[in-house]
C-alpha cells in the first residue's frame, strides 16, 4: 500500500520524485483516483451496447484521459502548496 519513493513504479511525476511530502500525496491521490476510475470502466463495460461504439470510446478516452491528467494537475498544485 506504501511504496518509497523510485523511479520504476507509481504516479511519477518531477515534483513528486523530488519530494517526499509529494510523492505520498500524489500516490494516495493516485490510488483513489485509479478506484474511481475502474468503476467509470466497469459500468461502461456494462452499458456498452447500449450506448454504442462511438460515445463508449469517448467516454474511455474521458475516464482514462481525464484521471491521469487530474494526477498530473494535482502533484503539481501539491508541489505549488495549493493543496494542502
Amino acid at each position: 500500500p506504501r511504496i518509497k519513493q523510485n523511479y520504476t513504479f507509481g504516479c511519477r511525476t518531477p515534483w513528486a520524485l523530488a519530494d517526499e511530502h509529494n510523492w505520498n500525496r500524489t500516490q494516495r491521490m493516485g490510488g483513489i483516483t485509479f478506484v474511481v476510475m475502474g468503476v467509470a470502466l466497469l459500468f461502461l463495460g456494462l452499458f456498452a451496447k447500449a450506448l454504442g461504439e462511438g460515445l463508449t470510446l469517448g467516454a474511455l478516452l474521458v475516464v482514462i484521459f481525464g484521471g491521469v491528467i487530474w494526477i498530473y494537475v494535482y502533484s503539481f498544485l501539491v508541489f505549488k502548496k495549493i493543496m494542502r
